[in-house]
């Protein structure tokens, strides 16, 4: 599912984190991927506005190595995109990380 309402980064990620509850718990697991894929989403938008940076700074195979999912984000990988997208590339990194981690607690359960 595409999320292109959504305008930024940010906006992704503020509308990932609506999806926990007040507790930092996901309700459903629902709730947990529909938080993946906007956090998935909003790496589509950055490396899609790394585009330009990928054509005419990197080489061939660089351009072939940049990740196609938040999930194969490595250290290694940074060098691939333009250092003004570093800071929010570390961000949706940091929270993939969080949010698998955690429980999905359903209501009333």
């Amino acid at each position: 599912m595409y999320y292109t309402l959504l305008e930024t980064i940010n906006d992704h990620i503020v509308k990932a984190k609506l999806c926990l509850q007040p507790d930092i718990t996901f309700a459903a697991k629902a709730h947990k991927k529909e938080a993946m894929q906007l956090l998935n989403a909003a790496y589509d938008r950055l490396k899609t506005a790394n585009t330009r940076y990928a054509i005419l700074s990197l080489s061939r195979e660089d351009n072939f190595s940049i990740p196609h999912d938040l999930f194969q984000i490595r250290d290694k990988h940074f060098r691939l995109f333009m250092k003004d997208y570093h800071e929010d590339l570390k961000r949706l990194v940091q929270l993939r990380s969080d949010f698998k981690n955690i429980k999905v607690v359903k209501v009333g359960a």
